[in-house]
């Protein structure tokens, strides 16, 4: 989105990150996101539970999935699956020395 700035933070290989940016509006709280395997199924899980969603499924684009929900205590609750980017085979460099 033009205009729309966010910064991504890490605690480091295996542990918690996450993003931020700057209110869009001052109604605007802030919003705990937790990563799932599928979003489809989350959002149905959280509407059997008795949440709605306010923000349907989106895309991140390179990044995933996300959708917005409400719970029924007025709490929001950001979904958010990761694309699953495919592994890179890499081949191991061999020097082979040279004899003179």
């Amino acid at each position: 989105m033009p205009g729309f700035e966010y910064w991504l933070f890490t605690t480091g290989r295996n542990g918690l990150g996450g993003g931020m940016y700057k209110k869009q509006d001052a109604g605007e709280h802030p919003r705990n996101y937790v990563q799932v395997e599928s979003v489809d199924a989350a959002i149905e899980l959280f509407q059997q539970a008795g949440g709605a969603i306010i923000v349907p499924k989106q895309e991140v684009p390179g990044h995933g999935f996300t959708a917005v929900g409400v719970d029924p205590e007025g709490n929001q609750l950001g979904l958010f699956e990761t694309v699953r980017k495919p592994r890179k085979r890499f081949r191991k460099a061999v020097r082979k020395s040279k004899r003179r």
